[in-house]
């Protein structure tokens, strides 16, 4: 993420769960510090949140189809109510 989005898929994943794993990242950091296994939980809580709904979205569509993305479907932080082409 660091290198930033290449490709519209990429962007897409980063508008939607940039945020998220920012965070799940900064949780990393602090166990890292602190070695605080309460930080490790957090971040892995929020890797599994994002791996759990990318993996649903990867079932609804198809590589040539194109859906509406409902908030509940959405990123962890914030609602969308968006039309994703080709995620």
């Amino acid at each position: 993420m660091s290198k930033g989005p290449e490709t519209l898929r990429e962007t897409s994943f980063v508008q939607s769960f940039g945020h998220d794993l920012r965070i799940a990242r900064e949780h990393l950091a602090k166990y890292t510090l602190h070695n605080d296994n309460t930080e490790i939980q957090q971040a892995w809580d929020i890797y599994y949140a994002v791996s759990s709904i990318g993996y649903g979205r990867l079932k609804l569509t198809s590589r040539s189809s194109s859906v509406w993305v409902n908030s509940s479907s959405c990123s962890l932080s914030s609602s969308c109510n968006t039309f994703r082409p080709d995620l």
